[in-house]
């Protein structure tokens, strides 16, 4: 028999695979092209026990795959199993537009079909949704008749057991149906997994699952694995990154919480956002000296601490992630990695070390000895950790002392929506041919004085009038920024927007001939992956930046490169791509193939979920490390408290 499931999360997960072992071919189909892509490419969208070895097998034998054609996969079914979510809104409600969504397809569908086919709800409903939305529905929108020319059946089970596939060893099932034909065809598919096939109305079956969900009979949302992530320096969803991997998550089936500090755009204490709850801390104090960060640090953490134990309290957290900077989160996770098992994953932001020597400080000193020790601490303590790029993951492996299996190269694409309904916008030119753009911090590594130093050169030397350059961002060294504009006389020719909007970041990126990259090169500049090159690639503009290892490894043929921290190689470069339009289109053109087969998120994705899979399978246990794979220099956080060091 073939079976379409409509809806890969837990239930439709667990549930496809286990029917492929009872003989029949599955055909899972979801709007998520992540999760799509995972279970094609033979690897299970959710983490459960023996489900990765029996999606592989089935995967390879070609009796299961996945796609978002709904109208194909039903095409081909004789049973339909719609397994799509319905959450709970905060006043109890359920929602069901997205089952109603799918039903009207499915509907749709079958109005151009011969032949009887069965409409199976696993999806949690209220009590006489079936018989007063879901039947009628499919009437109306296929034109046929219910029971005669489709039949509808409904399951109340959740999955048992200590693991998800143990629903392959029922003592019964339970399955509700109104008519005996609908029944018959869903005993069936249920009779493989139960001895025993027990039959109850609809109408009945909907309140036994209602009122098992309200009275905290273990539903599958209570095996999700319970993920918190850790950032100390943005707030979420305003780091794209994050914002990025806790949707990915949340949509493979996890259950997402995130700390963070507020901010201006988010003060919210408590948001849910998409399927994801944010717990967000007050940040009285944002350090710019060494000396600040003293303050700034414990505060965040014990806020961290406090909330994570929040966080607890409903249930015991799977997997905690920490975002540097700082290298000090690994203290919030250290408790429950000790008392509970938790596994912790270590997402590698920013090499701190570097970064202090890029502010001045020198290699050697003792705060950047002290950096190197936090880091070695953080890496120590980590089950696997997350690179975003290759030139992390070596610090990782040869720093950090991990195990090159136990590191994944997650890169940050940008998210390509923020820019889907953009529009050139010609006022942004003020009045000039060309148009420059820079998008990104004004700090001190960021370069800005040898791109306003280029900018004097091609206005003010070289009489280009013609060029506007127009920068979008802010940062610590803003205010400098805007004197400087004013001590070279440009003002008629850069434009300073500070923090914009999406819509106007999107605009401005969109009516740009070209973009620029000043960062200029130091030890941490020239092993960082910059976000925005990549955004530069994804909207096909041309770059000029200077010539930096990452840099390069990133736009290949879409940029120009100039000579590291020389700002007249750099006007050169802007000068050679505004004059020559078709090498423009041509690196544009290079950059944006580039992103999309390489760069964008749906990439990146399917490494982070590789990365969870591989921390949970771990043993829950806190262990030393044995053998090679860790140097005796990075032993566990543990190890060092347990020595009193």
């Amino acid at each position: 028999m073939k079976i379409a499931v409509v809806g890969l999360g837990d239930v439709g997960t667990v549930t496809g695979a286990c029917l492929t072992q009872t003989g029949h071919t599955v055909i899972g189909v979801d709007v998520n092209p992540v999760k799509i892509g995972q279970l094609n490419e033979v690897a299970s969208p959710i983490t459960e026990i023996r489900l990765d070895e029996m999606v592989r097998a089935e995967v390879r034998a070609g009796h299961l795959w996945a796609t978002s054609d709904i109208a194909g996969a039903v095409a081909a079914a004789d049973v339909v199993l719609v397994c799509v979510g319905t959450p709970s809104g905060r006043d109890g409600d359920v929602h069901l537009q997205d089952v109603r969504r799918v039903i009207a397809e499915i509907g749709g569908t079958m109005a151009h079909l011969d032949g009887w086919r069965l409409i199976h709800i696993t999806s949690t409903v209220p009590p006489g949704t079936v018989a007063h939305e879901i039947g009628p529905l499919l009437e109306h929108s296929s034109g046929k008749s219910w029971p005669d020319e489709f039949g509808v059946a409904f399951s109340p089970e959740f999955l048992h057991g200590d693991t998800a596939t143990d629903v392959l060893s029922l003592p019964q099932s339970v399955v509700a149906a109104d008519d005996d034909r609908s029944f018959e065809a869903a005993q069936s598919v249920y009779a493989a997994f139960a001895d025993d096939v027990i039959r109850r109305s609809i109408s009945v079956a909907e309140m036994v699952k209602l009122s098992r969900l309200v009275s905290h009979a273990p539903p599958t949302s209570s095996r999700r694995r319970r993920i918190l992530i850790l950032v100390e320096n943005l707030a979420v969803p305003f780091d794209r990154r994050v914002w990025q991997e806790a949707r990915t998550l949340q949509e493979a089936g996890y259950d997402v919480s995130v700390i963070c500090p507020k901010s201006t755009q988010h003060p919210e204490s408590f948001q849910t956002l998409e399927g994801v709850r944010i717990y967000r801390y007050p940040s009285p104090f944002e350090a710019r000296r060494t000396a600040g960060y003293l303050i700034e640090y414990p505060q965040a953490l014990v806020s961290q601490l406090v909330l994570a134990i929040k966080v607890a309290r409903a249930g015991r957290i799977d997997v905690i992630q920490a975002c540097n900077p700082p290298d000090l989160l690994f203290l919030v996770a250290l408790p429950f990695r000790l008392l509970t098992g938790t596994r912790f994953i270590f997402d590698h932001h920013d090499a701190s070390p570097e970064l202090l020597i890029a502010k001045g400080r020198r290699r050697g000193s003792r705060i950047v000895r002290f950096a190197e020790l936090l880091e070695r601490w953080t890496f120590s303590g980590a089950t696997v950790s997350m690179a975003t790029n290759e030139s992390y993951r070596r610090i990782a492996v040869e720093r950090g002392g991990m195990s090159p299996d136990d590191v994944f190269v997650v890169r940050s694409g940008p998210d390509l929506s923020r820019f889907a309904a953009a529009q050139v916008d010609p006022e942004l030119r003020r009045g000039k041919q060309y148009l420059v753009a820079y998008v990104g911090v004004m700090g001190i590594q960021e370069g800005i004085d040898y791109l306003l130093e280029a900018a004097d050169l091609l206005v003010n030397k070289r009489g280009r009038t013609d060029v506007q350059f127009t920068l979008a961002g802010s940062g610590p060294e803003f205010s400098r920024v805007v004197d400087r504009v004013a001590e070279l006389g440009l003002a008629d020719n850069v434009a300073l927007l500070g923090r914009v909007s999406e819509e106007v970041l999107a605009a401005l990126l969109t009516t740009a001939d070209l973009c620029v990259n000043p960062d200029e090169w130091n030890e941490m500049n020239d092993i960082s992956t910059m976000n925005k090159i990549l955004e530069y690639m994804a909207l096909g503009k041309p770059i000029v930046q200077f010539d930096l290892r990452e840099g390069r490894v990133s736009a290949g043929g879409a940029s120009l490169y100039a000579r590291p921290n020389d700002a007249e190689s750099l006007a050169d470069g802007i000068a050679e791509l505004l004059d020559d339009e078709a090498q423009r289109a041509r690196m544009g053109a290079i950059g944006h193939e580039r992103f999309e087969s390489t760069f964008s998120w749906e990439h990146s994705a399917p490494a982070l979920l590789a990365a969870y899979r591989q921390a949970l399978a771990r043993t829950s246990r806190v262990e030393p490390p044995t053998g090679a794979s860790r140097r005796s220099g990075g032993r566990r956080v543990l190890d060092r408290v347990r020595a009193g060091r």
